[in-house]
């Protein structure tokens, strides 16, 4: 079976979204005439000035396919009755008849689709948003933005980038996106270190990765850590797609990267995977990785952190070390602190090639469906997440209830305590209330978002340390491969990528000798190793010719 293929890592310094509130919402652009396309209705053809004033007028219904959101259920409602929603319909005029797919392809081969989908079409749909117009799933909209759609038009358009990520390799608009437009709402997760330890110890934070084994040598030695590093084979191979530690043998990833060459590569078939793998081996070997890595599973890891068997980890700011420190404090460890560590360099002083960098649009976005029959109400409706008013509002909420007016450091809408000090819903569930900045959807997601997110002092150092790199460099964006290629690209990626893992777990126990390497790498080759980076290298450059 075809898959649809999206890559993540695009890395990019975006300038930060401004949106102010108002009264109602407005917009206006200039149209053209526009071609006639195989749509539910016909596309505008008149070129005049537009203007979109919510909320809209008629009492328009719409139907919306979304994804369950477990953030909302665990408050204790459904989504269409959360403040968001209630407010959304009075603030744009459109009724919504909202539903949760659990099986996107019963949807797809429905003959009753709903008129809105909010998926990523890339990743979810068997072939991509190209192969979704050609399907009737949904439609292309691009003769339709200009009259009904002018704020998302605007935005979209505003970076190139953007605009690119947002297009099928044609070139055509399918969607409305949920973008990212900061760079520091594109890093998530990075390697975490107990700071507590580092200053009883009176140790500078690693940033190579003979620096990073002798500060595992002391956690070992003198905290009596058994198991300095604590993490699975599955999520240390995980983190280093985003070259974490790889990147301090020159490897900003073990998958797909850009190189400074300006050409697509794969880490794993690189010169200097075989550094990174004997470096990784010789943790293990010297007590330094936890020497259950191959089985350990999630709850221990995060246990052997909170009880000191472990100070070096993995994680997001979130779940991870934001969850950790809050654990610890419940369990009166008033000393246990942690800390973002920055990916590795090969020279200390260099600034990392490494690090987890999330595309600033990766695919996902509401369509409008090939069965919708107002497609003018559904364009002007998704529209409204673009306009100064509505990208507030969905970043936010309401103001007065769920945000106001703020000078801070990082931020101008601050989240008031029904949302971020709610005593019965977690930050993520009070969001999940009143916004969508949480998640995602038709709009620009704010920075401002995120450090009220992260509103630990922990977590936010985290950030600033996961961003200082130059990922952005080595990213590729989300890429599309051809339909004659997919066949073949997939079932090569399939076969070496299992290899690969499972020769990855081999080498750093020891169970495959490094003395083996040639081998390993040449058995790549005749996989098809260097196929199926042409294959990826021709995705990009038909990316860039867009």
């Amino acid at each position: 079976m075809k898959k649809a293929l999206a890559l993540i890592l695009s890395a990019l310094m975006l300038a930060s979204l401004t949106a102010c509130s108002g009264g109602k919402a407005s917009s206006t652009g200039a149209t053209s005439k526009a071609d006639t396309v195989s749509a539910a209705s016909a596309a505008p053809s008149q070129a005049e000035e537009t203007k979109i004033t919510y909320p809209l007028e008629g009492g328009k219904t719409l139907s919306l396919a979304w994804p369950e959101m477990a953030a909302i259920t665990a408050g204790g409602t459904d989504w269409k009755h959360t403040p968001f929603i209630t407010n959304l319909e009075k603030n744009t005029g459109v009724t919504l008849e909202i539903s949760h797919p659990t099986e996107w392809a019963t949807v797809w081969a429905s003959s009753n689709l709903p008129d809105m989908m909010y998926v990523n079409w890339n990743a979810n749909y068997n072939g991509g948003a190209a192969k979704a117009i050609s399907d009737g799933v949904i439609i292309e909209v691009d003769d339709y933005l200009n009259q009904y759609a002018p704020d998302y038009q605007a935005f979209i358009t505003s970076n190139d980038t953007w605009r690119k990520q947002a297009t099928t390799p044609a070139g055509k608009f399918y969607g409305f996106h949920f973008v990212r437009t900061s760079e520091r709402l594109q890093t998530s997760l990075g390697l975490i270190i107990r700071q507590d330890w580092m200053e009883d110890l009176k140790l500078d934070m690693p940033e190579t990765p003979e620096e990073l084994k002798n500060v595992l040598i002391a956690f070992r030695d003198q905290k009596n850590a058994s198991a300095p590093f604590g993490t699975g084979i599955g999520t240390i191979a995980w983190v280093e797609s985003f070259g974490l530690i790889s990147g301090g043998f020159g490897l900003p990833s073990t998958g797909f990267y850009l190189g400074s060459d300006g050409k697509v590569h794969y880490g794993a078939y690189e010169e200097n995977y075989k550094d990174y793998i004997a470096y990784m081996s010789d943790l293990y070997a010297e007590g330094l990785l936890d020497k259950n890595t191959t089985t350990v599973d999630t709850a221990t890891v995060t246990a052997n952190l909170l009880n000191g068997e472990s100070g070096l980890g993995a994680g997001s700011g979130g779940s991870g070390l934001g969850n950790w420190m809050t654990s610890a404090e419940k369990n009166g460890d008033t000393k246990f602190k942690l800390t973002g560590l920055r990916p590795l360099s090969q020279k200390k002083g260099e600034k990392p090639i490494g690090g987890q960098y999330d595309n600033p649009v990766t695919g996902a976005a509401v369509a409008i469906s090939g069965k919708c029959k107002d497609v003018e109400t559904a364009c002007k409706f998704l529209n409204y997440g673009y306009t100064d008013e509505g990208s507030v509002y969905w970043n936010f909420g309401t103001e007065g209830v769920s945000w106001n007016k703020a000078n801070e450091e990082h931020f101008t809408h601050k989240y008031t305590d029904v949302v971020v000090k709610n005593d019965k819903l977690s930050v993520q569930q009070g969001l999940a209330q009143y916004c969508m900045a949480w998640d995602g959807g038709p709009f620009g997601q704010s920075e401002d978002y995120i450090w009220q997110f992260w509103n630990r002092p922990e977590q936010q150092d985290a950030l600033v340390q996961w961003t200082d790199t130059d990922a952005a460099k080595y990213k590729l964006p989300s890429l599309a491969v051809a339909d004659d290629k997919l066949d073949e690209y997939s079932s090569i990626g399939s076969e070496i990528n299992t290899y690969i893992s499972e020769n990855y777990s081999l080498f750093i126990t020891g169970k495959r000798s490094l003395s083996e390497y040639e081998d390993f790498h040449k058995t790549l080759k005749d996989m098809g190793m260097e196929t199926y980076i042409q294959i990826m290298q021709e995705a990009y450059d038909a990316y860039l010719a867009k």
